[in-house]
């Protein structure tokens, strides 16, 4: 017997008749206790700001009225916006294909590189605070997005420039903020980005010239949608898909340089060394 209100996905678990656990995929989850019986191997899911995650034997953050944790692993190192467009995209995602599968789940059934680019992305906007000329706060670059409607990771068929990013529905204001905004380059993307011909790009920390290690924003010239990603790397090499893709060599450290605290999660799988 279920102990939860919202645990309707433990009908799919297999339950081991001799101790009485469900097998949960990484771990075996008792019902009865309300506990995992062994700790969660996901090890960059414990979030310093979130307490609840420090307990490694949890289910789901202590929340299981809002969360699920149907694999036995705890995904939820997304935080604040990033996991609200994430919820907001599920609803989505639900009502177009008539289904009902919570966020969680619509999220772990991405593949590694749809995750590694959402969560790079957003990571990247998120902390990054935006301000004016005059120092005046504007809000981080995630508050920019109205939406995510496609997660785009190294899908095959497509351009190097359709590969890593997010596209997004961009809140009325974005082009106006993004050319108001201090350490933001405003241009044309050219050939570039199809229909997402206005680009914005952060500015290297260094203050040198180039496009490593900061985010760009191109938009539609209605500024409704927009081509989200992070350029990693400078010269012919940001021409390539690697350049926008966190996993490729040197862009995790790049990245970590100038906005840190991203899980590198790719590489602490269990049974990976």
């Amino acid at each position: 017997m279920c102990h939860f209100l919202n645990c309707s996905f433990l009908d799919a678990y297999e339950r081991d008749s001799e101790t009485g656990l469900d097998f949960a995929q990484a771990r075996y989850f008792s019902s009865l206790q309300g506990r995992f019986t062994s700790p969660d191997p996901y090890m960059p899911s414990a979030d310093v700001k979130e307490p609840q995650s420090w307990n490694r034997y949890s289910f789901a953050i202590n929340n299981p009225l809002k969360y699920v944790d149907p694999t036995g692993l705890d995904y939820e190192h997304l935080q604040g916006r990033q996991k609200e467009l994430i919820d907001d995209w599920a609803k989505r995602q639900n009502e177009a294909n008539k289904t009902n599968y919570t966020a969680q789940q619509l999220y772990d059934g991405l593949s590694e590189s749809q995750r590694t680019t959402y969560e790079s992305v957003t990571h990247g906007l998120m902390n990054t605070q935006l301000v004016d000329k005059e120092g005046k706060s504007l809000g981080t670059a995630l508050d920019l997005v109205k939406s995510v409607e496609t997660i785009a990771g190294d899908e095959k068929g497509k351009g190097s420039d359709e590969k890593f990013r997010v596209y997004v529905t961009l809140n009325d204001n974005t082009t106006s903020i993004l050319r108001e905004a201090r350490g933001v380059k405003a241009g044309e993307n050219g050939m570039f980005h199809g229909e997402y011909k206005l680009s914005f790009r952060q500015e290297r920390k260094d203050g040198k010239k180039g496009l490593e290690a900061g985010f760009q924003v191109s938009a539609t010239r209605d500024g409704r949608r927009g081509d989200l990603d992070v350029d990693y790397r400078f010269g012919i090499s940001h021409l390539g898909a690697g350049n926008s893709d966190v996993r490729a060599k040197g862009n995790y450290q790049k990245h970590i340089d100038r906005w840190p605290g991203l899980p590198n999660w790719w590489d602490k799988k269990p049974g990976k060394k």
